[in-house]
């Protein structure tokens, strides 16, 4: 099904500035990518920004800042950024909604016991940006932390927008469960309309980071999860969902997943699943985030089918030390065409004996049979 996996690299590491958490989405006017500068240290990023490709991604522009995706400065101490943000586009609004959740820093590093919630933009059709949003839902109200984070999302042939949560309801216990809501969207604001049932488990940090899928009028949720496992559940209607199952080969072998992301890609025919897994030579790369494997589902026997496992992109050794992909994105952009984005996270002790790090911006081009 797939034929050919074109890997290329833009914002190459070792320069100034540096990008993160690519994240691309059809747009009016071409391809849009967001991305954040990296501050080299984990989970603290610069203001959001987006660049603009009009040749199908072989080049991009300079990246520039969304001004309601920057820093707000709460103190001498304290500064509130955004994290995670990933596009989807509208194609009815012609607009692009950018969403993430807001995050904390606090004498320089990431502190998550403040308040954290779903952060959007949005991008209308003449290519202005919205002012911030945040979305709204009584059902949260009482959640120190909710996000809409490192999501895949669904505009529904009536419009909608079905986007996957994850929630706290134990103020600093931060152990999520997951959900989706539907929301209506009138080219400038999200309204949640309804909240589908709730999924967790208790081991560790529970469920983080869904993402959704549809086909043959199925829907399907993939999930994050903390006990060397992903998860998959399967819906009628997006909203309310069987069962998890951990992510299995069609002989029944459990993959092994250390605590990171998956996302789906398509061709309108076929669901492949993205992902990261053990896979023996990757021991030294942490949570196994590298590389980025890809395989067909089996929507009768809801799993990978193993001998369709491919690399979409590799793991890399730079003086010796591995990179990590585990932050990516993925976008269908015709029934011929998928794109997967992510920034390749290397870390490196210098001369000095001090820990540096460097991201390159990749993307890969699946093209599909």
């Amino acid at each position: 099904m797939i034929r050919q996996i074109k890997n290329s690299a833009f914002w190459v590491g070792r320069k100034t500035p540096q990008y993160f958490h690519p994240s691309v989405c059809l747009c009016n006017d071409g391809l849009l990518m967001t991305l954040q500068t990296f501050e080299g240290r984990s989970d603290v990023f610069g203001p959001v920004m987006w660049s603009l490709s009009r040749d199908a991604g072989k080049s991009w522009s300079e990246p520039q800042p969304i001004p309601a995706l920057g820093h707000n400065i709460f103190s001498a101490r304290t500064i509130e950024g955004i994290a995670d943000v990933r596009t989807v586009f509208h194609p009815d609004r012609g607009a692009v909604i950018a969403i993430g959740c807001n995050t904390y820093y606090v004498d320089g590093a990431c502190h998550q016991n403040l308040p954290q919630f779903p952060i959007y933009a949005v991008r209308r059709a003449n290519g202005s940006w919205s002012k911030r949003k945040k979305l709204e839902a009584v059902f949260f109200k009482d959640c120190l932390n909710w996000r809409a984070a490192c999501a895949q999302m669904l505009v529904l042939p009536d419009n909608k927008v079905l986007i996957p949560l994850y929630f706290s309801r134990e103020n600093g216990k931060n152990l999520f469960s997951v959900c989706s809501v539907k929301c209506g969207f009138d080219g400038e604001d999200l309204t949640v309309e309804n909240i589908g049932n709730v999924l967790s488990l208790e081991v560790n940090r529970g469920l983080i980071e869904p993402s959704l899928a549809v086909l043959n009028d199925k829907y399907y949720m993939t999930v994050r999860a903390e006990d060397d496992h992903g998860y998959l559940a399967v819906s009628d209607d997006g909203l309310n969902w069987g069962e998890l199952v951990p992510w299995h080969w069609d002989d029944g072998e459990t993959l092994v997943m250390s605590s990171t992301q998956q996302h789906w890609a398509g061709n309108g025919r076929k669901l492949f699943l993205v992902y990261t897994r053990s896979a023996g030579f990757n021991d030294d790369v942490m949570r196994w985030r590298a590389p980025l494997f890809i395989a067909r589902f089996d929507e009768k026997g809801i799993c990978l089918v193993r001998d369709t496992e491919q690399e979409v992109m590799p793991l890399i050794r730079t003086g010796g030390h591995p990179n990590s992909l585990g932050n990516f994105h993925i976008v269908d952009i015709t029934p011929a065409t998928s794109i997967v984005s992510a920034g390749s996270l290397t870390r490196n002790i210098g001369q000095n004996g001090v820990m540096d790090f460097f991201s390159d911006t990749l993307l890969a081009e699946i093209q599909w049979n």
